[in-house]
């Protein structure tokens, strides 16, 4: 009888502490989201991909200024006449207005299609140079906080899909991993069987 008193007695004391601390406090609502504006571009542009590391450092990639004509002939075909290359876009968004950025070795003929922004001092991106082109090659650069830097591409390897830390970045490339750390460019084992396609 005892034993069973001091179990209801434990009970209602620990029923009697939730009920007194309260219910669990409820997540803090998010920042309202702002509007800004957007960065400005030549016609003929787009941008591909987005990455942040908080409010006021935001980067956007992607081409602006590409114009190409695009025929159609019936019985002969179709296709574009490219007459002005793209040029690469890197910009930054500082929470007041966007900054533009010339990446390195791209010139007037590039696009880039992905980055990755670990920190305000790590940022990868990659892409695609002479992407209309007779031989298209990768790109790919990093920005250490004070510029842009172009890193070499691993030999018959376009990296894609950044995924940059404090010690490098991680890229996909077709069915292998890569990475680079140090200076150079590791490959790394997936685990995928050999034969795999």
């Amino acid at each position: 009888m005892r034993r069973s008193l001091l179990l209801r007695v434990a009970a209602v004391g620990l029923i009697g502490a939730g009920l007194l601390a309260g219910p669990p406090a409820a997540a803090a609502e998010p920042a309202p989201l702002k509007s800004a504006p957007t960065p400005w571009l030549w016609p003929r542009s787009g941008l591909e991909a987005v990455s942040a590391t908080g409010p006021n450092d935001v980067w956007a990639v992607g081409y602006q200024g590409y114009q190409g004509i695009d025929w159609s002939v019936p019985g002969w075909g179709a296709g574009t006449i490219h007459v002005l290359p793209p040029k690469p876009v890197v910009v930054r968004w500082n929470g007041w207005s966007w900054k533009t950025y010339d990446p390195p070795g791209g010139g007037g003929d590039a696009v880039v299609l992905e980055v990755d922004a670990e920190s305000p001092s790590n940022v990868w991106i990659t892409g695609t140079l002479r992407p209309h082109g007779r031989e298209p090659a990768p790109y790919v650069a990093r920005w250490d906080g004070t510029r842009w830097q172009q890193v070499p591409h691993p030999p018959g390897c376009a990296p894609r899909a950044p995924a940059a830390d404090s010690s490098g970045a991680w890229f996909a490339c077709g069915n292998d991993l890569f990475r680079w750390q140090g200076g150079q460019w590791t490959k790394q084992e997936t685990g995928r069987p050999d034969l795999c396609c």
